[in-house]
């Protein structure tokens, strides 16, 4: 499993111009976060003050299993049939 640590204060602070609203940011990268999280991309494996880890799953080879390519296949090679 591989995780990633994001410590946001410290790490993105250092990319950001100095007036930049950085409360509104860090409300947006915390949505942004949320919304990988409830799509399965992320999954949150460990939460502390100072920071969070989470697992990150690859794409395609997570997501995409075996059984649902063959079942694409099928339904690929009964369309091609039907045509």
């Amino acid at each position: 499993m591989q995780t990633r640590t994001l410590s946001k204060p410290s790490f993105f602070g250092v990319f950001l111009p100095e007036k930049y609203n950085k409360v509104q940011f860090l409300d947006d990268l915390d949505n942004y976060i949320k919304k990988i999280e409830d799509l399965g991309y992320l999954k949150e494996v460990q939460n502390n003050d100072e920071e969070i880890k989470y697992h990150v799953h690859k794409i395609i080879k997570e997501k995409v299993t075996i059984d649902i390519l063959v079942e694409f296949k099928n339904k690929l090679q009964a369309y091609v049939e039907s045509v």
